[in-house]
């Protein structure tokens, strides 16, 4: 007969931990030398697959998901709207330098918007990219020096440059620039789109030009589905709008994988003798951590088969006794696996950039297990799809935070709407970021309210010398009221400097 005595069960289990301590603590270092190794090895494995595909990023000229190119105008319109593409960017070739001193260097003039300057390492870290109706150019620092010119915002430069065969001289105002990096092939110069436009019209070409590209609509894109299938998905994206990138034709259009992703084609083009080698290898780290806690436990039961004895003498069921093992199990497993997780990260770290250093091209990056990364911290939001998704992957104290914050918009500026982007509920005043935005994140200490005007930021900073500047931010201690509403008193202020009126439609 079978007596219901579950906590008799816990209780016996607990007091047979508490009677072999030090089996017990051989046991929780065996599950926890195993979590060690299953972290290290991972997080040290996709460390260097995310430094490897930093590297390629940076060799390909960014980090969108794919592009397709040489469009017109209503193709472009047409394309960005697809329900596949998460997030689009605009890049309109111009023209490229060609003497001296630009004969040994790649440098492209050209329009990008703020999410194709942003995939394409271009983000200003003094200034800000150019706005429409103006003269001004952004570029970076190797650019500069070629031309002999100190970066200071407002100076002039000249440049000459060939579009599509015909050579002419522009002077434009620098608004911003960023660091050199010699591992991007190419360099930019980004003007308004009206600049090109008008230079355009200057030299008599129509896009796309007799080469085919210059002053055409080029569409890079961050996809829904990730970059799991990049290739195919920018085929659907083509077969939806009766396109395709196979045949030239009428419906022809060119199409670009960026090739940086390394995990980009594994659902098409991986070979099959690779993916049965990574597999294997899964299977024996499991196997031998399958081993090496089973022949723990297995020990273990065998030390108390007397006590076992026992108890089945006194009726003690079967089923009970299996619960009794498995009790045991679940708390050092509750002991050991934490504490193993935690070391193999932190192993991970220190391994880390020592294999990087004795690799050519790998860009140190410390990869986070995702066991090891919950629902708050430095993790916060990342993959988050809607704005209630993100707020409900804070902690409480993030949450309350950004929550007040939203509402404060939502009431202050009811006909803006916040989306995802740049993993961070985003207001945009305008169709494009360069046309204004406000953003806010989260993080551990502190969270941030994003601004896209540089010196608008700086200005409120100054003021709030409590508070830390960060890039495109400022940053406020959770419980900081005061500094919140100074804020908060400010953003009409912020959106006057985009003529955008509180009340006015978008």
């Amino acid at each position: 007969m079978n007596v219901p005595n579950r906590s008799c069960i816990r209780r016996l289990s607990l007091r047979s931990l508490l009677a072999n301590r030090t089996r017990n603590i051989v046991a929780v270092l065996a599950i926890a030398l195993t979590a060690v190794l299953f972290t290290s090895l991972f997080t040290i494995a996709l460390s260097i697959n995310e430094g490897i595909q930093q590297n390629n990023f940076r060799q390909a000229g960014g980090w969108s998901h794919g592009t397709f190119k040489y469009l017109t105008e209503e193709q472009f319109e047409e394309l960005k709207d697809d329900p596949l593409i998460d997030q689009w960017g605009l890049r309109r070739f111009l023209g490229m330098p060609t003497q001296a001193p630009f004969n040994k260097s790649h440098v492209e003039i050209g329009y990008s918007d703020a999410n194709q300057a942003h995939w394409s390492y271009c983000d200003p870290v003094e200034g800000r990219l150019p706005q429409e109706g103006t003269n001004e150019a952004a570029t970076d620092t190797h650019v500069l020096e070629l031309l002999g010119v100190e970066p200071e915002i407002g100076t002039d430069f000249t440049v000459t440059f060939d579009v599509d065969g015909h050579e002419t001289t522009q002077t434009f105002t620098l608004c911003g620039w960023w660091e050199y990096d010699e591992a991007v092939v190419a360099n930019h110069i980004l003007v308004p789109e009206s600049r090109v436009d008008a230079i355009l019209a200057e030299v008599g070409v129509t896009p796309p030009g007799s080469d085919g590209m210059t002053g055409s609509w080029n569409l890079d894109v961050m996809l829904e589905h990730g970059a799991r299938s990049i290739a195919s998905d920018l085929e659907k994206i083509l077969e939806n709008h009766g396109f395709q990138s196979e045949t030239v034709g009428e419906n022809y259009i060119s199409t670009g994988v960026n090739w940086g992703y390394t995990g980009a084609q594994l659902s098409d083009k991986l070979d099959p003798t690779v993916v049965a080698i990574i597999l294997g290898v899964l299977l024996l780290i499991l196997l031998t951590g399958y081993l090496i806690i089973y022949n723990v436990f297995q020990i273990s039961v065998a030390g108390d088969i007397r006590f076992y004895g026992l108890l089945k003498t006194i009726g003690t069921t079967p089923r009970q006794l299996r619960r009794i093992i498995r009790t045991q199990a679940l708390l050092l497993s509750l002991i050991g696996i934490p504490i193993g997780l935690l070391l193999g990260w932190l192993l991970g770290n220190v391994l880390t950039p020592v294999i990087v250093a004795r690799l050519d091209g790998v860009t140190t990056v410390v990869s986070v297990s995702p066991l090891l990364c919950g629902r708050g911290g430095i993790c916060s939001g990342m993959g988050t799809t809607s704005v209630p998704e993100y707020v409900a992957s804070l902690n409480e104290e993030q949450r309350r935070h950004v929550s007040a914050f939203i509402d404060f918009m939502s009431a202050e500026y009811p006909q803006l709407t916040p989306k995802i982007s740049f993993s961070m509920p985003m207001w945009l005043l305008g169709k494009k970021m360069y046309e204004g935005y406000v953003a806010v994140s989260a993080a551990k200490g502190h969270f941030s309210i994003h601004f896209s005007d540089e010196e608008f930021l700086n200005r409120l900073a100054e003021s709030l010398p409590i508070c830390k500047k960060g890039k495109r931010c400022i940053n406020i201690q959770y419980g900081d009221e005061q500094s919140i509403h100074a804020v908060e008193e400010r953003i009409s202020a912020f959106l006057e400097i985009y003529h955008f009126e509180r009340g006015a439609p978008q």
